[in-house]
Formats: C-alpha cells, structure tokens, sequence
C-alpha cells in the first residue's frame, strides 16, 4: 500500500531520544537548512527536524527528525488504531514498508542479528526521508523525471551513518529493505562498496535464507533457518534464499529456489548480489525462460512473477538450477493467502 510523498527511508534506533542539537553536530557536515523544533504534528507524521537539501532545485529535500517513540511494527490497524493506520497507509514511515518488518529483520539476518533484548531497549528513532513534493505547485509530478534512486539512497545513507554517532544509538534499520545493522556491521558493509566502487546496495537491501514450503506460517511465527549458517539440512527438500530491498531503486528482488545438498547457498548469495549489481548498473531485467550461468556449475533460468513466495510481498525475478524437476508449485505466480495462514488481527 505505501508509496506517498517519500521516496526513501532509513531509521536508527536509539535507547533515549536524542535533542535536535545533537543531530545537528553529528550532521555538521551538510548543509542545515531549516531547523524546526516543535512540528505541531503527531509523532508518526513528524518531529523536531532538520531540514537537508539534495536536489533542491528539482524541490528535493532530506528530512530528519526525532521521534521520541517505539518503532511501531504493527503499523496500527484500520479501525482500532487507525491514526497509526493512516500514516503507514500514506507512507509516513517509508514507500515500502509492510507491518511486522522489524520482526523479520531480527529473526532472518544473514549479517548481523541483534540479541533479543537489544531492541526492546530502544525507546525512540531518528527518521530519514526523502522527497520532492513539499512546498510544491499543486499539479507538479511528485517524483522528477531524471529521479536516480540509486543516487538517492547514497546521499541518504551517508547522512544515516553519521546518526549512527548519537548518543544511545542502538542499530541502523531499514524497514523498506527489512535489514538491521549495528555500526560495525554498517561500516564495514559501506567500506567494502566504495573500495570495490559499486553501489552501497548490500547496506539497504538484506537476504535471507528458509526452507520452501507451500504452507508458510505468517511472517511472525516463520521458521527462518538463517542463523545456520548458510549450510542447509541434506535431509530437507528445497530452500529458498531471497532478497528484499530493490524496490527501493525501482526494481524487482530477487528469489533462487534450490534442492538441499545440490547447492551451496553460499555461491549462490553471490549470484543473487551479482545479478542485483547488474540490474543496479544495467538498468533492465530479464524475461521469462532467459538463463545465466551460475553456482554449482549450472545454468539458472529466471520467472518473472508479481508474487513473492514470502512476505514482504512484491515483485520478483524467481531463479531455478535448469535440469532440476521443480516441484509445480514453485513454479506458480500464486496469491499470498495460499501460503500465508493469516496474521491475528
């Protein structure tokens, strides 16, 4: 549902909300345009703020702002708590954000997962968002036409790192590619990109890795195999590795169905970054039945499919090793509440 007046977001989670002049030193380094202490707004529409231009002459700004708040993971409900409903339906918290993300990024890491404690310490968050609507002609397109998310998102994490510096800073989160990382973790992932010169893609868009079942619990109660260390059970049938987070630059994730003990998912994260950083640098995709070469010494053939096999549901480009007999059901573009058993309300 969200997509609204922001085109991207990012978050740190903290143990104490922090005051606007902190955020202003850790953020020395850009230009301040504006500081509002008191938005006179609720909290999920916005807090004391800074205000960062990037692209203003396309109207482009960062806003910054303290929210003195728990991430709000239900993002409300449509009759019983429909204040918070309202402002997840319109995108205050990010264009691709599903409730229940901060329960998937913590159980389904491949890179850093957080001790269970860690987050219920957090009490409020620091927001990023981008957009390029506010203060605009009543008609004027919402996003520019030469709009580069992918430019985008570096200026917004390079102003995300440095809040990393605030006092009672927990973790970086981003909910739209439903990823945490601690500092080290972040640092190190953005160091490694800009020393190979490649988009900081791997720090806004995560992977994880589950057994492939038709019958999925919902993404509260999911069975993620992550933290086993990428070494499937030889006795279970086929895994999934997916990736979430490529709708923030306009494209489809990614999923690689495989038989346990025929793969190694190690390569094969590879392969899934490889064909990210191509599609980031490309610009186009593939069709249905195209095949590259891959892990394990086989060729992979790709669906196009309008339904993810696992929540957060999106697009995807579904990979397969070619000469393996897919179970059929894989092989459907199927609706979510054939997998799903339903969320309780």
């Amino acid at each position: 549902m969200p997509q609204g007046d922001f085109t991207q977001s990012t978050f740190i989670l903290l143990d104490r909300p922090p005051d606007l002049d902190e955020v202003a030193a850790v953020l020395a380094s850009f230009e301040i345009l504006k500081k509002v202490e008191d938005p006179g707004t609720p909290w999920y529409f916005g807090g004391p703020s800074l205000v960062i231009p990037y692209r203003s002459e396309q109207n482009g700004f960062v806003y910054v702002d303290i929210v003195g708040h728990p991430w709000p993971d239900s993002m409300g409900h449509p009759t019983h708590d429909s204040d918070l409903f309202g402002a997840w339906a319109s995108g205050q918290f990010g264009p691709h954000v599903v409730p229940g993300a901060l329960v998937r990024a913590s159980r389904m890491s491949l890179i850093w997962r957080p001790e269970a404690d860690l987050l219920d310490d957090h009490t409020a968050f620091v927001r990023v968002r981008t957009s390029y609507v506010f203060g605009q002609e009543e008609g004027a397109d919402p996003i520019p036409a030469d709009h580069d998310p992918v430019h985008e998102l570096e200026f917004v994490m390079s102003i995300t790192k440095k809040l990393m510096d605030l006092p009672g800073s927990i973790c970086y989160f981003n909910p739209n590619g439903e990823l945490l990382r601690d500092a080290e973790a972040l640092n190190a992932q953005l160091g490694w990109c800009a020393a190979n010169k490649v988009p900081s893609m791997p720090a806004w868009t995560s992977a994880r890795l589950f057994e492939a079942r038709v019958d999925r619990p919902d993404s509260t109660q999911a069975e993620d195999r992550s933290e086993e260390a990428l070494e499937p059970d030889a006795t279970d049938n086929w895994w999934l590795l997916d990736t979430v987070g490529l709708p923030q630059v306009d494209l489809p994730d990614l999923e690689a169905f495989f038989p346990a003990g025929v793969v190694d998912p190690g390569p094969l994260h590879d392969f899934l970054w490889d064909v990210a950083f191509h599609l980031i640098g490309e610009g186009h995709g593939f069709e249905d039945g195209d095949t590259l070469p891959g892990p394990a010494d086989r060729r992979w053939r790709v669906r196009v499919m309008e339904n993810s096999w696992f929540p957060p549901l999106r697009r995807i480009l579904r990979w397969f090793p070619v000469d393996e007999l897919v179970p059929e059901d894989f092989e459907k573009d199927l609706a979510p509440d054939h997998r799903f058993h339903p969320q309780p309300s």
